[in-house]
Parts: structure tokens; C-alpha cells; sequence
């Protein structure tokens, strides 16, 4: 049987020989993340570790100790909530279909929405039996922080607004809603209206958050100033948003020309409510939405955002492979670019001369 050397490690690694001595003997001059993929090769390969090594390593970082590109990975699906709409549904179904092509086993775990300062993640994610995450829908700030210092590799789809991107422990997806957002407050002030307001809690996802800056910067092009009575961007709870929507339009002494909504669900409560109140889309307001998602009554005639929910999946399918084989590279932020579908909400019909 061939003797393996440090060459065939390096080989097999990808990297040079000086960095496997390096990987060995001074592990302070490499990542941990780099280290652990040294060490796994080793092993696969047979090559005779000094127990020292192995005892050296973070256990969570092991967790693909022996691995060898005939045994399967094993990834975990970290999601909040995902009965909420078929659009986390259909996320989940594509990037399942897409691992079940390769050599992995997908889990899929559960976490609650909100939690207690002395919550502890479940044993799965520190017990070694865990070869990379992705994390999705999970915007609560405790559980979001607990998942980022996890020794593992991780694929974000979204995060929480106000943690700075370099903090990120992994690769970030974002869907792009700056330029679409600003796109259809664009089409609305080239017809003459001024009066726009926005609905979306800010502080829960940086894509709400990033949404409202497309809103803003609309505003400021056309010339026209943010106005703080039109726009309901505070913490919103998710069982009280019907509330808080009827709440804000009830608020008006003057009614807007048009109200973007954040999501597609926040244009179907809104839709529903102005309907209830008497008002007609689009003659007497226009409303817009984001995901285009079609599982809401009331929004098949908005003017949204479409995803492609799909895609989506297959990406972060790609990206955790692309990670595990590539731990020591550069994390990415990867924007999605998404494409506003114009519908009969956001253009009223011109004005009779009779």
C-alpha cells in the first residue's frame, strides 16, 4: 500500500505543502475553518494524524471527521415558521430536490420565532453530526447571533437589519429591493401623484429595511420629501399587523395617492381593509406589494416583485456544496436581482373630459 505524504494531502486539499506543515505543526497560522478540511482529508486518505492534532481541533469544526467524497454530507435547514406561506414552501421543496442530485442528507430543524435571553440551541448543532447550515426566515436577533458563532459553514438566506455584513459568518443572499422598490414608486410619481406611503416593519429583516431605502430614494428623486404620518416602518408583531395596518389607515386626515407595502402579505391585509373602508384599487388608491406571491386573494391584480422561488432554492443548494468544498474562501454577498411586474393597481384610468 502507498505510503500518503504530505504532498498527497496537499494535493487533495488544494493548497500547498507548507500550508499542510503549517496545518499540523503551527495551527495558528491558518483558519480553524481550513485546518479542519487539512485534517479531514488526512483522514480520508489514511494518513497516520498525531492524536495531538485532532485533540487540538474545536469538536464542532470535526464534524466531518473521516469524510471521504464517497460518504454524504450532512446539512441542516434552520427555519422559523416556514408554515407561514407557500413561499418558504417552495424555497424548501426546490432546494431539496436539488441536494437529493448529490451526495447529501438534508435535515430539516425547526426554530421558534421569538426566545428567552437563556435559550440554548439544540444539541444537533454542537454534537459534531452536522456538516454545514442553511438558515433561513430566522430574524429573531438572539437566535440569529447563536447561529452565526457556530463553528460550521453557513448559507444566509436574509438577516436581521443592523448587523454590519463582515460580521456575517458565512455567505449572504439577499433578494435585490432597493431598485425594484424605487422602480414602482418611480412609475407612480411620473403619473403625478406625490402622496405615497409605506408600510413594513424595518427593524424585523434587512430586505424589509432595504425595501423602504428603494422607497425613500423613489421619494427623493422625484423631488418629493419623506413625510413621517405616511409611513408605518415600527416593530410590528406578527399576529398584529391586521391591527396596526387598520390602525395607521384609520390615522389619515388625508388619504395617499398610493400605499407600497413591503410584502405581498402586508398588501393583501391593506387591500382587504381599504375594500372593507369603501375605497376602490386603483381609482381611489393604489397599492403595490413584494414576492408576487400568488396565494393571497386580494393580490392578484398588485403590482409587486416577483422571485423566483425556485431559483432561490437551487442557489442556496449550490452555495453550502460550494462552501463545504471551499471553506477558506472569502465569504459572499450575493443579491438576487428580482423584476417588478406592473399590474392594474398602481395605474388609474385617466380622467374622463365629459
Amino acid at each position: 500500500m502507498k505510503k500518503i505524504t504530505l504532498q498527497d494531502i496537499a494535493n487533495a486539499s488544494g493548497v500547498s505543502r507548507v500550508t499542510i506543515w503549517k496545518a499540523f505543526n503551527k495551527p495558528e497560522s491558518v483558519s480553524d475553518a481550513l485546518r479542519t478540511k487539512i485534517i479531514h482529508t488526512a483522514l480520508s486518505l489514511g494518513y497516520p494524524l498525531n492524536p495531538e492534532i485532532i485533540d487540538q481541533t474545536p469538536a464542532p469544526l470535526l464534524s466531518l471527521k473521516g469524510h471521504s467524497p464517497h460518504m454524504p454530507f450532512h446539512i441542516a435547514l434552520v427555519v422559523s415558521r416556514p408554515e407561514t406561506s407557500i413561499f418558504w414552501g417552495r424555497i424548501i421543496t426546490s432546494l431539496s430536490e436539488e441536494l437529493s442530485h448529490t451526495n447529501t442528507n438534508l435535515s430539516v430543524i425547526c426554530l421558534p420565532h421569538t426566545t428567552d435571553t437563556d435559550y440554548v440551541l439544540p444539541d444537533a448543532f454542537t454534537n459534531g453530526s452536522l456538516h454545514g447550515l442553511i438558515i433561513m426566515n430566522v430574524y429573531s436577533s438572539l437566535l440569529f447571533r447563536a447561529l452565526n458563532q457556530l463553528p460550521l459553514p453557513k448559507v444566509f438566506l436574509d438577516c436581521i437589519p443592523g448587523v454590519h455584513f463582515n460580521d456575517i459568518n458565512g455567505d449572504l443572499v439577499l433578494f435585490e429591493g432597493r431598485s425594484t422598490t424605487e422602480s414602482i414608486v418611480r412609475h407612480v410619481t411620473e403619473q403625478g401623484y406625490k402622496k405615497i406611503a409605506f408600510i413594513g416593519d424595518i427593524s424585523y429583516a434587512q430586505t424589509n429595511y432595504e425595501r423602504y431605502i428603494g422607497y425613500c430614494s423613489g421619494l427623493e428623486k422625484a423631488g418629493i420629501p419623506l413625510l413621517p404620518q405616511y409611513c408605518l416602518t415600527g416593530p410590528i408583531e406578527s399576529d398584529s399587523y391586521q391591527m396596526e395596518i387598520n390602525a395607521f389607515l384609520d390615522s389619515f386626515k388625508e388619504m395617499p395617492d398610493m400605499i407600497v407595502c413591503a410584502s405581498d402579505y402586508i398588501a393583501q391585509l391593506t387591500t382587504q381593509q381599504l375594500v372593507l373602508l369603501g375605497y376602490r384599487i386603483p381609482d381611489n388608491i393604489m397599492v403595490s406589494g413584494f414576492d408576487d406571491n400568488f396565494e393571497f386573494t386580494h393580490t392578484r391584480h398588485i403590482t409587486t416583485v416577483h422571485v423566483q422561488n425556485k431559483n432561490t432554492g437551487i442557489l442556496l443548494a449550490e452555495q453550502i456544496l460550494r462552501r463545504l468544498s471551499h471553506p477558506d474562501t472569502d465569504y459572499q454577498i450575493i443579491y438576487i436581482r428580482s423584476k417588478v411586474v406592473f399590474r392594474s393597481s398602481t395605474q388609474k384610468a385617466p380622467a374622463s373630459d365629459l
